[in-house]
Formats: structure tokens, sequence, C-alpha cells
């Protein structure tokens, strides 16, 4: 797989870019405490490569820096977070 690069658009989106190219967005926003995951998507073409994950796994990294719960709404990130035991795993 090429290298991955998180690009930050605003307060409350970032974008996966691969190649150049954006693959993929999560939109979130802070709340006391929190920072919500709202919303994951993947482009089509890139789906089932593992770039779901990675950007969950930044949402969650981006979390911790804010010094945040991270907390999902978007089902996909909720499924993802379980599945891997999210965030224990990466503190």
């Amino acid at each position: 797989m090429s290298e991955l690069k998180v690009v930050p658009i605003h307060q409350r989106k970032f974008e996966m870019h691969k190649d150049g190219v954006c693959v993929g967005y999560m939109d979130y926003h802070e709340g006391v405490g929190s920072l919500y995951l709202d919303y994951v998507f993947v482009e089509p073409e890139y789906r089932d490569q593992e770039i779901g994950k990675e950007i969950v796994k930044q949402g969650i990294l981006l979390a911790q820096e804010k010094n945040m719960r991270p907390k999902p709404i978007c089902g996909y990130a909720s499924t993802i977070m379980k599945r891997h035991n999210w965030p224990e795993e990466l503190v």
C-alpha cells in the first residue's frame, strides 16, 4: 500500500490522501472532554484496503492529542473500535 497522509481540512474534518488523491475522510466535532467521530467515508474504489480502519485510528490519535476521549457516532467507527479494542491498544 502506498503511504497514507492525513490532511486537515478544517476544525471538523480531515482527509486521508494516497498518492495525492483523497481516498476518504472523517467528520468530527468536539464536546466537553470528548471528540465525537461523526462520520467515516472511503471512496468506493479504495474500500477493502483498510483505509477506513486507518482513518478511525487517526481520529482516535487526534482525540488523544487533544486530551479528549474518542466517542464514535459513526457505526463503522464504533465497529472498528470494538473489534480492535481501541483506544486502549493505541495508548
